[in-house]
């Protein structure tokens, strides 16, 4: 994809030497990260991935080498076989509003149904707030699921059945 004629491209994060660097970098993007870390998530669930063993899987969002965003996938399920993850997406704020974070949160799609049949969904927790967060996951398959409070701020859940957009692609 390009950006003002330049490489946008992402990459797996997890087994690169500067992981912790581009977690702190990502996190000076936004003052708001207490959504980046939950403290609920279950440490102890891992998750194979090409031999290697996650319990979460981490995807950076660079323009050239400069880091633009990133996404996490956090295991949070494992519903009769099928695997749910929570997703978390932040861009940097001079990328924002120009498609960086549909590009970033397809690709990931891409990348997970080509990894793994087993995944069955992902979530996706967004402050009643942040409009630009809910269009982007509703334009992406997501639906809204429910809502609650974290923080003591209205929060929406949404989910994205990943099975059935696999359907919906080789129906059309």
């Amino acid at each position: 994809v390009g950006f003002m004629e330049k490489e946008v491209k992402v990459r797996f994060l997890n087994k690169e030497t500067n992981y912790s660097k581009y977690l702190e970098e990502a996190l000076s993007f936004d003052t708001n990260d207490s959504w980046l870390f939950d403290d609920e998530i279950d440490n102890d669930v891992i998750w194979s991935l090409e031999d290697k063993r996650f319990s979460s899987f981490t995807y950076g969002l660079f323009l050239e080498d400069k880091l633009i965003g990133l996404m996490m996938v956090d295991f949070t399920d494992n519903e009769e076989q099928n695997l749910v993850f929570e997703t978390s997406i932040i861009i940097h704020p001079e990328y924002r509003k120009c498609g960086m974070g549909n590009f970033l949160l397809q690709s990931v799609i891409q990348e997970l149904q080509a990894k793994s049949k087993l995944i069955s969904s992902l979530h996706a927790t967004i402050y009643a707030d942040n409009i630009p967060s809910q269009q982007l996951v509703l334009k992406n398959g997501f639906v809204f699921q429910k809502e609650g409070t974290m923080n003591n701020k209205l929060i929406y859940m949404y989910q994205c059945n990943l099975k059935e957009i696999n359907k919906e692609k080789k129906m059309s």
